[in-house]
């Protein structure tokens, strides 16, 4: 089977790791896998691990040029394979600014679509693409909730059920060692600037006038969420450290020993499995879209996303290192129960086999 893994600027910069993690997973189970990437990806410093160099594309365009720019990477995915039949099975999407895309190349390469569900808000349009290419478009959740929303949204024999996971790590950093400096990252995509502003002042409050913490941000929460002109309104500027190009930088958040997480914004992100699976002590805003917030057992999660609320929260675990690593201990031995990323990568390879070989969605 030759498998295109389709991903947007957005996608490609903040979930580089699950891209790399599903295309060599892929390849162990023996399918050809092909990558086809944006040029110039926001905030791309490092480049992608692959087994083969990704076709790099244009995506930007007025919309009457997308045949052309979809042509231009069949050709290059050809030219790979030295095929000069159709050279791919399935065309697996990651991103919604890459769904138009993806139908293109699906009509390209005479093949279905498999198009990931993110997040909540993906839903409404993948039923308006679920009524124009019913018998070619498959629909996959990586999580439980947004799959019982999808078939509740009527695309329930469309859909599959493909949990994303993650890596747990065989001997992990035993957080909040007695005697050494302690670590917090806050990570978020920013969308939800109060939600940042909240849980950050939450965490200053935790922290009073500890001298034993040390505060990383990642960039996008910073920016876009506001924390750092809140960081100069609080005078906490030298507590903070900005974390540019996370995805660059990732092993260095996984060193930390607690990880706050305020979005709520019905979307999942591998950080915090990747958090969990290294064994950090989870703090994080109520999402009944994410399943893997188990409260007292993954995370520690906040009811109502005010300060009070996240200072309470983030405070019982700085006070307490003992319960900060049994939680940290327990998320990890979650992730190894149920999300482990070779049950994903399988869960995908059936998908595939399911739409173009042996399910309803087949078309050859």
């Amino acid at each position: 089977m030759r498998v295109l893994l389709l991903a947007d600027r957005v996608f490609a910069a903040h979930e580089r790791v699950l891209i790399e993690r599903v295309a060599v997973g892929l390849v162990a189970e023996g399918i050809d896998v092909h990558c086809a990437l944006p040029a110039h990806r926001k905030g791309a410093s490092t480049p992608f691990t692959l087994a083969r160099e990704p076709v790099v594309y244009n995506d930007r365009g007025l919309a009457f040029t997308r045949s052309i720019r979809a042509a231009q990477i069949a050709r290059q995915v050809n030219r790979d394979t030295k095929s000069t039949e159709s050279s791919i099975d399935i065309v697996h999407v990651f991103g919604g600014s890459a769904w138009g895309m993806g139908k293109e190349l699906g009509e390209l390469f005479d093949c279905p679509v498999a198009y990931e569900v993110w997040r909540e808000g993906m839903i409404e349009r993948a039923t308006r693409v679920h009524s124009r290419t019913p018998k070619t478009s498959g629909f996959f959740a990586p999580d439980t909730p947004i799959e019982q929303a999808l078939i509740r949204a009527g695309m329930g024999s469309q859909t599959r059920l493909t949990h994303w996971g993650a890596i747990a790590a065989q001997n992990p950093r035993e957080p909040f060692v007695d005697g050494q400096d302690h670590s917090v990252v806050l990570v978020s995509s920013g969308r939800d600037r109060d939600g940042c502003a909240a849980a950050f002042d939450g965490l200053v409050t935790a922290i009073g006038s500890r001298e034993d913490v040390l505060v990383f941000v990642n960039a996008q929460a910073a920016e876009q969420g506001g924390i750092w002109k809140q960081a100069q309104r609080l005078g906490v500027l030298d507590k903070l450290t900005v974390v540019e190009q996370m995805e660059d930088r990732r092993d260095l958040i996984l060193r930390c020993d607690m990880l706050v997480y305020p979005d709520q914004r019905h979307e999942h992100r591998t950080i915090l499995l990747d958090a969990m699976g290294h064994g950090l002590a989870v703090v994080a805003a109520r999402d009944e879209r994410v399943s893997v917030l188990v409260p007292h057992e993954t995370a520690l999660v906040v009811d109502s996303p005010v300060g009070d609320q996240w200072a309470s929260k983030i405070g019982e675990l700085l006070e307490n290192p003992a319960e900060a690593r049994r939680l940290g201990q327990s998320a990890r031995v979650y992730i190894q129960q149920h999300r482990r990323m070779g049950v994903h990568v399988a869960s995908l390879v059936d998908a595939y086999a399911w739409m173009t070989e042996s399910g309803t969605l087949a078309v050859r």
